[in-house]
């Protein structure tokens, strides 16, 4: 890829002994699509190692790239926060159909860890471009309960319901299993219409 290169074209003006880390990589964070590129090298005047790191975040008609240096006088804890940073950021994708957020109930916090005695687990969701008529639901799948279900399994599939405004707000609620939720990962996926719009993932620790 020819962002590789133009990378290494510019660190030469500071630095010396380029060595990218390989091809790059996929990142979905913030559900985005892009490839980060790693790589070392020398500072020209002192001879300092440099670790780069460049994102290339892309849309269907605009990309950007965001570049972090940090060299072996930054400590590690503003290394790694820098990386957090870097892999945090979004683009703007315009309005989505719906959001959504998973909660105890409607009077606690959004979360996304919740414990095996927990008694009910909601998925709120508020419209931001829904139109009238559209249809959502929702599908409870356990991705990975050790040996209590198979991976992926579907658990649930709420009723259907049919949007007025734009803006509906709305629940899916899964009760607790009379034996409590088996530890691992899950998720809630909202769809409008049958197309997936919403994906929120969540954990079950122990109680």
């Amino acid at each position: 890829m020819s962002l590789g290169k133009d990378i290494v074209d510019m660190l030469k003006d500071h630095a010396k002994k380029i060595k990218p880390g390989g091809d790059p990589v996929e990142a979905h964070p913030g559900g985005m699509d892009r490839l980060l590129f790693k790589g070392h090298a020398l500072d020209k005047k002192d001879g300092h190692a440099i670790d780069y790191f460049a994102l290339l975040i892309g849309t269907k008609t605009k990309a950007s790239v965001v570049f972090i240096e940090a060299d072996a006088d930054t400590p590690k804890k503003e290394a790694d926060k820098l990386q957090n940073i870097l892999a945090s950021i979004t683009t703007p994708k315009g309005k989505q159909v719906l959001h959504g957020a998973l909660a105890l109930d409607k009077d606690t916090n959004p979360t996304t860890a919740f414990t095996a005695d927990a008694p009910k687990i909601y998925a709120f969701y508020i419209g931001d471009a829904l139109k009238t008529g559209d249809k959502i639901n929702g599908v409870w799948i356990v991705e990975d309960a050790g040996a209590a279900a198979p991976k992926e399994t579907k658990i649930d599939e709420a009723v259907v319901i049919t949007a007025e405004t734009p803006t509906d707000h709305g629940a899916f609620a899964l009760s607790k299993p009379t034996a409590g939720w088996p530890v691992g990962k899950y998720r809630v996926e909202i769809s409008v219409n049958d197309k997936l719009a919403e994906t929120l993932k969540f954990t079950i620790s122990k109680a």
